[in-house]
């Protein structure tokens, strides 16, 4: 969140059972905007493949997260 006010793009990943949580966080923070990239919960009793190729499906928003504009 540090990052995100600052106006350094961030791409936060967060396990569904998390995901209403963080958004909160996120409002309450004044962040409502920050990009959540949610993954199924729980991540590491998943095979490394699984979480790899969950990661690669997000590929296109975690870029977008990244590369945004300043005022976006």
């Amino acid at each position: 969140m540090a990052c995100e006010r600052t106006g350094i793009p961030t791409a936060t990943f967060v396990t569904d059972s998390f995901a209403a949580y963080a958004k909160v966080l996120c409002k309450m923070q004044g962040l409502e905007t920050t990009p959540l990239l949610v993954l199924q919960h729980p991540v590491a009793s998943r095979p490394e493949s699984e979480v790899k190729d969950n990661v690669k499906a997000l590929y296109a928003f975690i870029r977008g997260a990244l590369l945004k504009g300043p005022n976006e």
